[in-house]
């Protein structure tokens, strides 16, 4: 007969090797949660928090359910099949829907690229007083070298998940800081659509929910080495993923409904939606926000120059883009 003390040491060994596992299971949900999390992600959710407080809050659960839904489709078909999703879709459809798929996300990633670069600019030049354009070109150029490391995937998974991981670790202890009215947060959750607020709703639709990331899943789950095998695993950490994804753009919002809202400020330049970490990190917040908002677009630079540069060659037929380690 086992005694209920070696039932309870067993099943606390199970939990946290089912942690340890999902810990180490995390990398391609988190990939492209970054590669969505970008600077216009972080601004457009700041300022309706600014603007509208919790009001919108039913808006980013649900652009986060579905693109949990959508990336969660994605891991499953990269799952499934040893060949690229575009390859598939060439075989079923033919060379002109592959085209044209390829095309449009590579135009897709293009046109935000421009909002990422910028961002890099803005952060550091506000960080040193230098000009924004200079560090935009450099950190451009550094995203591109970083394309051609030898272990590029592995170097993209540990960077995404450092950054990700400040953020949500940031936003969570500021939130415990200031403590927002619980009322206020649940009330968010009711649709509504305050007077002036559809443009930035808008916005955070398109910073939140891309198609393009959920297709290259499959992309992802494939370079992890992931097979029909790991069906709940793929699923599982796809959900977790975009979870984290979901939590930062809530936080975002209901940080500045709580600090820059009753103050007033409308978070009109960078410095000020630095001041939403203030209760955190004191006089230091502007600096640490600009590191976010670094850590975001650089992510978003170096992930989208990935996505498009290999969607545009696969469907063009010029060869399948690798990152695999090693």
């Amino acid at each position: 007969m086992i005694r209920p003390e070696k039932k309870l040491l067993e099943s606390r060994a199970e939990s946290g090797m089912g942690l340890v596992r999902w810990l180490r299971s995390l990398g391609p949900g988190v990939i492209t949660a970054a590669l969505v999390l970008g600077p216009g992600s972080l601004t457009v959710s700041t300022k309706l928090g600014a603007l509208f407080g919790d009001q919108l809050l039913w808006i980013v659960v649900v652009t986060t359910v579905f693109m949990m839904i959508f990336t969660e489709m994605g891991a499953r078909l990269g799952m499934a099949s040893d060949h690229s999703l575009l390859t598939l879709v060439r075989r079923k459809w033919g060379a002109t829907m592959a085209v044209l798929i390829g095309v449009g996300a590579f135009l897709v990633t293009a046109s935000f690229q421009a909002g990422n670069a910028v961002g890099t600019g803005i952060a550091f030049g506000t960080l040193t007083g230098a000009s924004p354009a200079l560090w935009t070109i450099l950190f451009t150029l550094l995203a591109m070298g970083s394309l051609f490391l030898k272990n590029f995937y592995r170097f993209l998974e540990r960077l995404m998940l450092g950054l990700v991981g400040l953020m949500l670790l940031s936003f969570l202890f500021t939130l415990l800081i200031v403590k927002p009215d619980p009322a206020s947060v649940v009330g968010g959750l009711i649709p509504r659509l305050p007077e002036g607020s559809v443009p930035l709703i808008t916005a955070l639709v398109a910073t939140n929910f891309s198609i393009v990331g959920a297709f290259y899943q499959s992309h992802f789950v494939q370079e992890r080495g992931w097979g029909r095998r790991h069906g709940k695993e793929g699923s599982r950490e796809s959900y977790s993923g975009i979870l984290c994804l979901g939590l930062i753009s809530a936080m975002m919002m209901v940080g500045a409904s709580a600090v820059l809202l009753p103050q007033g400020i409308r978070e009109n330049s960078v410095v000020e939606m630095g001041q939403v970490l203030e209760p955190l990190y004191g006089s230091a917040a502007a600096v640490i926000f600009m590191l976010g908002l670094w850590g975001a677009a650089v992510s978003s630079l170096m992930g989208n120059a990935v996505v498009g540069g290999a969607l545009l060659a696969d469907a063009l037929g010029w060869g399948r883009v690798s990152m695999k380690p090693g």
